[in-house]
């Protein structure tokens, strides 16, 4: 599946509450799995400065272009979205996600060191 493969209609999205008690300062879309507790892949990112905050794919997904598919689906969502800003990269990388990112040839900001390097 590549992220072409994926249409807009595949795609969960949840506009972030700051505001609101125990709101949720993330954006977060997901592509849905076999069931609502295990979707193919999701991606959250901060209201305020579009900074991704978490990017997994499931595993058994991996290499399939969920991930890039969730990046353009963001962006397009944060076009026609008042109030949405696009997500951007995060210094806070894993290396998988540092290979992702590298993938898409978008200026990164630099890389912090990793808790987690192969997840």
């Amino acid at each position: 599946m590549s992220h072409e493969a994926l249409s807009s209609e595949q795609f969960a999205f949840q506009k972030a509450t700051p505001r609101a008690m125990g709101g949720d300062p993330y954006h977060r879309l997901s592509v849905p799995g076999a069931s609502p507790d295990e979707p193919k892949g999701e991606m959250a990112w901060h209201y305020r400065s579009g900074e991704i905050g978490a990017l997994d794919v499931d595993p058994a997904h991996r290499r399939q272009g969920i991930a890039t598919a969730m990046w353009h689906e963001g962006r397009r969502i944060a076009a026609a979205t008042p109030g949405v800003k696009p997500p951007r990269h995060s210094s806070d990388r894993t290396d998988l996600g540092e290979a992702w990112a590298r993938s898409l040839g978008d200026r990164l900001p630099r890389r912090k060191q990793s808790e987690s390097p192969t997840s």
